[in-house]
C-alpha cells in the first residue's frame, strides 16, 4: 500500500513536471512573438551573428532531407574561399533538432519561428534534471517540484530570451540531466546509472564548446573533494561508467576531436582521479600524500607530453588568455588594447563581458536570492555533516559565482545550482517549519517573473530604423550579387548574407578554433590597417573576395578588437572612405549604417 501511494506520489510530480516545461517553454516563445523588436519582422531584419549562422546550419539540414548535406563536410560557402567543414568546426546539435521539427512537425513555417519554439521548449526543458537530482536526494517529489519551478522563473535562466538559436539552450538542458543522474547514481552506486550520467555529460559537451569549461568546473570541484577527503569519485562501484561519454564524444564527435578534447586538461583530471580511484581498489594507492601526488602530478606531466607531441592543438588557450587578462586587470576591459593578447581581445566582448556585481544580483532577483539563504541556512542546520554529492553541488555554486563574473555567459550556472540547493534544504530538521515561507517567497516570484515577462524588451536587435537597414542590405545584395560571389564583411554582419542570399562569407561569428581566430586576425590586421592598397590585395589575393561590406554600428568594437587605441586618430582604414576610393575601390551601396564597395582587380 505504502509503495503504491509512493508510486502515486512520483507520477504526479512528473505530470507537475511537465506542465512546469510546457507552460515555461509557452511563455518564452510567446513573450518573444509578442516583442515589438520581433513581431512582424522579416527574418532578415533579425538574423545576425550567432543565430543567423546555426539557422544557416539548420537550413543545410532541412535541404538534406533532416541528414547532412552531401557538401557538409566541405562547405563552401562559410569561411570562403576554402570553405569548411561544418562538423569538425561546429558543435552541431540542436541544428538537427530544429529541422527535424520542421520538416515533421512545422512544414510550412519559417525556420527561425520553428527555432524559437524549440530552443524556448528545449531550455525551460533543464527543470528536468534539477527535478530529478532532488528527487534522487529527498525522495520527495514536492520538493522537487518546487526545486524546478524556482529554476523555471529565476531571471539568469531567461538570458538566451529572444536570440531564437543559442547553444546553451540545449547544452545547459544536457548538463542539468547529467547532475540528475549523477545523483540518481551515487545514491545507488551502479555501473548502468553512472553510465547514463556520462553519456548526458557527453552529448552536453557535443553540443557547446563551453561546456568543456564547465566540465573543467566539475572536474575541479571533484578533485578538490579527493584532496578533501582522501577518496577518488571513481573509487564508488561502478563510477568508471561515468567517463564512457565523454570519452566516446571526445572520439567519435568531429568537432571535439579536431581540438584534442580527449587530452584536454579536464579529461587529464578525469583519468587521473579514475586512476587513483582504480589503484585505491587494488590496494596499491594508500596514503594521501600518494594520492595527492598522483592527481595534481599526472595531468600537469601528461600535458606537457601532448604539448610536446603537438604543440598547436590547444583549443582552450584564447579562454585562459581571457581568463588571466580579467584576473590582471580586476574585470576592467583595457583602455589600450594592445595591452592583452588579441584572442583575449576578441572573446572579450558581447556575452563575455564582465558581470557587475549589480547585474549578478537583478539575474537571480532579490527573492531568489532569500529562497537561497533561506535554503542555505536549512543545510547547515542539517543533522548529518555535509559531504559527498551535497558537497560537490556547493563547491559547483560557490565556483559558478567568479565563472559568471568573468563571462556573463555563465551566469545561467548559477541560475542552475540554486535551485539544486533545495535538494540540500530538504534534509535540514526546520524544512516543516519554514516550508510556508518558502512557498509565499515561491509565489513572489513566479509573480514578479511575469511582469518581468510583461515588461520584457530585447535591445539587441536594434531600433526599427537599424532592423529595416539590414533587410534593405539582404535585399539588395541578393538583387545584385550572384550568389558565388565572395563577401569580405565582419563576423556579425557577414550570416544574414550567407543565410538570405546564399553568399560566400570570409568570417563567421564562432571563433572556437585556431583557424577561425587566426583568419580574423589576418582580415582585422589589413581592415585596420593604414593602406587601403594592401587592404584590396588582402580581400582579392588572399580571400578572392569581390565585395566589401561594412557596418558603421561596429566600428568601435572592431577596432578596439584590431587593437586601435579608442583615443588616438588612427582609425581603421575599411572605414574611411576617402581612402578607399582612391585605391580603387568602387561605392555600390549606401546607408546610414552599412556600406557595399566593389574590392579593385589587381591591375
Amino acid at each position: 500500500m505504502e509503495a503504491g501511494a509512493s508510486t502515486g506520489r512520483h507520477a504526479l510530480g512528473l505530470l507537475a513536471l511537465a506542465l512546469v516545461v510546457l507552460i515555461a517553454g509557452v511563455a518564452r516563445a510567446r513573450t518573444v512573438l509578442a516583442s515589438p523588436s520581433f513581431a512582424g519582422e522579416p527574418p532578415e531584419a533579425l538574423l545576425r551573428s550567432d543565430p543567423g549562422l546555426l539557422l544557416y546550419i539548420t537550413d543545410r539540414i532541412v535541404a538534406g532531407g533532416g541528414l547532412p548535406p552531401a557538401d557538409f563536410r566541405a562547405d563552401p560557402r562559410v569561411q570562403a574561399p576554402e570553405g569548411t567543414d561544418l562538423a569538425a568546426e561546429f558543435t552541431v546539435g540542436q541544428e538537427f533538432l530544429v529541422a527535424w521539427a520542421a520538416k515533421w512537425c512545422a512544414p510550412g513555417v519559417s525556420l527561425h519561428i520553428v527555432a524559437l519554439w524549440v530552443s524556448s521548449l528545449l531550455a525551460s526543458a533543464a527543470a528536468v534534471g534539477v527535478y530529478l537530482l532532488v528527487v534522487s536526494r529527498t525522495r520527495s517529489p514536492g520538493w522537487a517540484l518546487l526545486a524546478a519551478l524556482l529554476f523555471s522563473v529565476l531571471p539568469a535562466n531567461s538570458r538566451t530570451l529572444g536570440f531564437v538559436l543559442m547553444r546553451e539552450d540545449l547544452a545547459i538542458p544536457l548538463f542539468a540531466l547529467h547532475l540528475g543522474l549523477l545523483g540518481w547514481a551515487e545514491r545507488r552506486r551502479d555501473a548502468r546509472a553512472f553510465l547514463l550520467a556520462g553519456l548526458a555529460a557527453g552529448a552536453a559537451l557535443a553540443t557547446w564548446f563551453a561546456m568543456g569549461f564547465v566540465f573543467a568546473l566539475e572536474l575541479g570541484c571533484l578533485g578538490l573533494w579527493f584532496l578533501r577527503g582522501n577518496r577518488s569519485p571513481f573509487e564508488a562501484r561502478g563510477a568508471w561508467a561515468a567517463l564512457v561519454g565523454p570519452v566516446l564524444v571526445a572520439t567519435l564527435v568531429p568537432a571535439l576531436r579536431a581540438t584534442g578534447f580527449l587530452v584536454s586538461i579536464p579529461m587529464l583530471v578525469a583519468f587521473s582521479l579514475l586512476g587513483v580511484g582504480l589503484a585505491r581498489g587494488m590496494g596499491r594507492l594508500r596514503s594521501r600524500a600518494a594520492g595527492a601526488f598522483v592527481s595534481i602530478v599526472a595531468p600537469f606531466v601528461l600535458l606537457c607530453v601532448v604539448t610536446l607531441l603537438d604543440p598547436g592543438r590547444s583549443s582552450r588557450r584564447h579562454v585562459f588568455e581571457l581568463l588571466l587578462a580579467k584576473v590582471r586587470l580586476g574585470g576592467r576591459r583595457p583602455v589600450d588594447p594592445t595591452a592583452i593578447p588579441f584572442d583575449a581581445r576578441l572573446l572579450w566582448q558581447g556575452p563575455f563581458e564582465t558581470l557587475a556585481p549589480s547585474d549578478l544580483y537583478r539575474w537571480i532577483g532579490a527573492l531568489g536570492w532569500v529562497l537561497a539563504l533561506v535554503f542555505c541556512v536549512l543545510a547547515v542546520r542539517s543533522r548529518r555533516k555535509l559531504g559527498g554529492f551535497d558537497a560537490l553541488l556547493a563547491a559547483l555554486l560557490l565556483v559558478s559565482l567568479p565563472a559568471a563574473w568573468a563571462v556573463g555567459r555563465l551566469v545561467v550556472l548559477v541560475g542552475l545550482f540554486l535551485p539544486m540547493l533545495a535538494g540540500l534544504a530538504r534534509l535540514g530538521p526546520d524544512r516543516r517549519r519554514v516550508l510556508p515561507l518558502v512557498l509565499v517567497l515561491l509565489l513572489a516570484r513566479v509573480s514578479g517573473y511575469r511582469s518581468e515577462l510583461a515588461g520584457w524588451s530585447f535591445p539587441w536587435y536594434g531600433s526599427a530604423e537599424s532592423r529595416r537597414e539590414q533587410a534593405e542590405l539582404v535585399a539588395w545584395v541578393g538583387d545584385h550579387v550572384p550568389p558565388d560571389e565572395v563577401v569580405a564583411a565582419d563576423f556579425v554582419t557577414s550570416t544574414p548574407l550567407l543565410l538570405f542570399d546564399g553568399s560566400r562569407i570570409v568570417l563567421q561569428p564562432k571563433y572556437d578554433t585556431e583557424r577561425s581566430r587566426r583568419r580574423i586576425e589576418e582580415y582585422l590586421r589589413v581592415f585596420a590597417g593604414p593602406s587601403a592598397k594592401e587592404l584590396a590585395r588582402v580581400l582579392g589575393d588572399r580571400f578572392r573576395s569581390t565585395l566589401l561590406v561594412t557596418d558603421d554600428a561596429l566600428r568601435a568594437d572592431l577596432e578596439w578588437t584590431a587593437g586601435i587605441v579608442p583615443t588616438a586618430e588612427a582609425k581603421a582604414v575599411g572605414y574611411d572612405a576617402a581612402a578607399l576610393e582612391a585605391a580603387g575601390f568602387e561605392s555600390l551601396y549606401r546607408s546610414p549604417r552599412y556600406r557595399v564597395w566593389r574590392v579593385p582587380r589587381e591591375r
